[in-house]
């Protein structure tokens, strides 16, 4: 089992938070996570918020680059709370 941080004490968690909130049923990709929200690793840190009760549909993927890459989008869904965890509002 991952551990994850606590969203509210973690500030890349809550930028990631901030940015998918604005980005609304758009969603984002991992390239746009990274830029805008200053991350290394998305992928991780979707994880870690998925552990924090946010509901993180599954990528969507949104097309294959030249290269064959797979470019998929994040879309934030409301967050549930989390057995042992208090939820700040």
């Amino acid at each position: 089992m991952m551990h994850a941080a606590n969203v509210e004490r973690s500030a890349r968690l809550q930028r990631m938070v901030a940015v998918l909130t604005a980005a609304g049923p758009r969603g984002l990709t991992s390239r746009e996570l990274v830029v805008s929200a200053d991350v290394v690793a998305p992928s991780t840190y979707i994880s870690e918020l998925r552990a924090n009760g946010y509901a993180i549909g599954p990528a969507i993927m949104e097309r294959t680059t030249a290269g064959g890459a797979r470019v998929y989008r994040y879309i934030l869904g409301p967050r549930q709370p989390v057995a042992g965890q208090q939820v700040l509002v």
